[in-house]
């Protein structure tokens, strides 16, 4: 599964592990098999990551925090950003494992690196990666000219040694009965419709990197937060494009990522740029959103953009376009201004809380009872269809399982007939009802 880790871990506490290097030299693969996870995501490309993955590596019932960092000083746009937050991390962590590439050997690079994390922090451990691409390990170059006494030769990719990096980063291990599950919000939309900005907005901070084009988040980032009295995980997603614009394949990797992290996820928001309204593709999502049945709610942002007016006609063709998914609430917001980020939350938090919520079965048969006695279901070929009895089979999504005669028969509209009665009567928002018509 693609969620990082099930339990709540504070940035500044102990057990804080950071994997740094340059560009290519193994740091993602490394923090995947340490976490067992595929969340970073690998590739040849210099450069890819622009963003550091967080994630967790258990050992018995101690974990550690692990940070799997941007390659240093590579050549783009983001190099001052991508240093700062990559030397933040490196000073307020307990171990910094320094890698390096044992089929490059010592470069000039990996000395100037080490120069600036010496400065940062003291307590390092020297990885020698890819020892799989040298002949042997008596031909493993020698790194003693860095000054690191710990070494610890690997091959990430073939999994070879990596007990010995555990039993070094075990030392900094925390119990994992202080730790708390929290609520995983997963922010999804498509490509530039201000899902990193959101995520800032809720940290207070530009953690998240922001600019003006398509494809700038590149893998999910799942950041713990406290806020408005609660407790959660903010899973900052790369934007979904249409599938027949998914070519390459790091995006189609990235876009099955995000798929698995609403399937683990516990609640959506969904955001949608307010100047465009509702699209094709916003709709797309939102159905699998629905399949799925996760609680979701409709972030339209960048709202501070239009006049009155264009806000009217913009709620407007939204309740028109989300007829057939009307239970979707959504909610007005600018990212950019921290306006009305509160009242997402809160709402979004409320709704999780209503689809984790056990209904008894006397309820929930008085409610059938309503139904039927409103509106009967429609025979099928001379058939009566009849619903004896009902129970709920599940929770978030709630799931209701119906028994009787002939319910397979049952028309798709009655169906949705039932979901609106249970949904009004139950008062759930935001939630999706799944029924279970068993004979």
């Amino acid at each position: 599964c693609s969620h990082i880790y099930k339990t709540k871990i504070e940035l500044m506490s102990s057990g804080l592990i950071t994997i740094t290097g340059r560009t290519n030299v193994g740091k993602s693969s490394l923090f995947n098999v340490l976490t067992g996870t595929d969340n970073a995501i690998v590739s040849r490309t210099d450069g890819y990551t622009l963003d550091y993955q967080e994630g967790a590596c258990f050992s018995g019932s101690m974990t550690t925090t692990l940070f799997d960092t941007a390659g240093l000083f590579h050549e783009d746009n983001f190099n001052n950003k991508v240093k700062n937050d990559v030397f933040s991390i490196i000073k307020s962590s307990d171990l910094v494992l320094f890698v390096v590439d044992a089929s490059d050997g010592l470069v000039p690079l990996d000395k100037v690196i080490l120069k600036e994390i010496r400065k940062l922090n003291s307590n390092i451990v020297l990885i020698i990666n890819k020892v799989d691409k040298s002949k042997s390990l008596e031909n493993i170059p020698d790194f003693a000219e860095l000054g690191i006494s710990k070494k610890i030769s690997i091959s990430a990719k073939a999994k070879t040694n990596i007990n010995e990096v555990k039993k070094e980063i075990k030392n900094y291990a925390i119990d994992i009965k202080d730790l708390t599950k929290d609520l995983d919000i997963l922010i999804i939309g498509k490509p530039n419709v201000g899902k990193s900005t959101l995520t800032n907005a809720l940290l207070g901070q530009n953690r998240q990197m922001i600019k003006n084009e398509p494809g700038t988040t590149k893998d999910c980032i799942k950041i713990p937060v406290k806020k408005y009295g609660i407790n959660f995980n903010v899973i900052d997603s790369p934007g979904i494009k249409r599938k027949a614009k998914t070519k390459a394949a790091d995006e189609k990797i990235t876009y099955l990522k995000v798929l698995k992290n609403l399937q683990f996820c516990n609640a959506v928001i969904m955001i949608i740029d307010a100047e465009k309204g509702i699209t094709d593709q916003d709709l797309v999502i939102l159905n699998k959103i629905s399949e799925i049945g996760r609680p979701c709610i409709i972030a339209v942002n960048k709202c501070d953009l239009l006049k009155n007016q264009d806000i009217k006609n913009l709620k407007n063709n939204i309740l028109l376009r989300l007829n057939f998914l009307s239970y979707i609430p959504f909610c007005l917001i600018s990212a950019q201004k921290k306006k009305n980020i509160k009242n997402l939350i809160t709402l979004l938090y409320k709704i999780h809380k209503k689809s984790n919520k056990e209904f008894t079965t006397s309820a929930l048969n008085k409610v059938l009872e309503f139904a039927i006695s409103n509106h009967q279901p429609p025979a099928l070929k001379g058939k009566k269809i009849k619903i004896k009895y009902i129970h709920q089979g599940g929770k978030s999504p709630i799931r209701i399982i119906a028994h009787g005669n002939y319910l397979n028969k049952v028309s798709k509209n009655y169906k949705k007939y039932l979901e609106r009665v249970f949904r009004e009567k139950l008062k759930i928002e935001g939630a999706p009802i799944f029924f279970d018509l068993k004979n």
